[in-house]
């Protein structure tokens, strides 16, 4: 992706109330959607926060409001609460159309900064920021099986 469709996708990105799906990026920058799709995570992975721990908890308090212990729950009780929870934070995450219980961290991780960072006016540059400082993820390590 060239360095001024990645700006583009950053600026899409944070101007969407609702966060915006990797079709829409597609249908504004052009190209693939696997690409759209890749920059769009890439674009989530700066703005990693505690996503990832929320997801665990809810999935944990589901298991306990149906009376099943989170320490070692049986392989069906816990699809059962991940697919509880991810029903639940479908609206949360925003206009994503193939919503999975193992990016779901990296939505909510998008929500939260773009509600932390609501009237900021240096967001933009914050986030270019982030991007730089991150770690980053390859697209093998971004699709790799958890």
């Amino acid at each position: 992706l060239p360095v001024w469709k990645s700006f583009v996708a950053v600026e899409l990105m944070l101007s969407s109330s609702e966060g915006l799906s990797a079709y829409e990026l597609r249908r504004a920058l052009g190209g693939s959607y696997k690409t759209a799709w890749f920059a769009a995570h890439r674009i989530r992975a700066a703005m990693r926060g505690h996503g990832a721990e929320l997801l665990r908890s809810l999935v944990e308090a589901e298991l306990r409001e149906a009376g099943v212990s989170s320490s070692a729950p049986a392989p069906a009780d816990l699809d059962r609460a991940n697919q509880t929870v991810l029903a639940r934070m479908r609206r949360v995450a925003g206009p994503h159309h193939s919503l999975s219980v193992k990016y779901l961290p990296a939505y909510i991780d998008e929500r939260r900064w773009r509600s932390a960072h609501q009237g900021n006016p240096f967001v933009f540059r914050d986030t270019i920021n982030a991007l730089l400082r991150s770690e980053g993820i390859s697209y093998d390590r971004l699709v790799a099986a958890s």
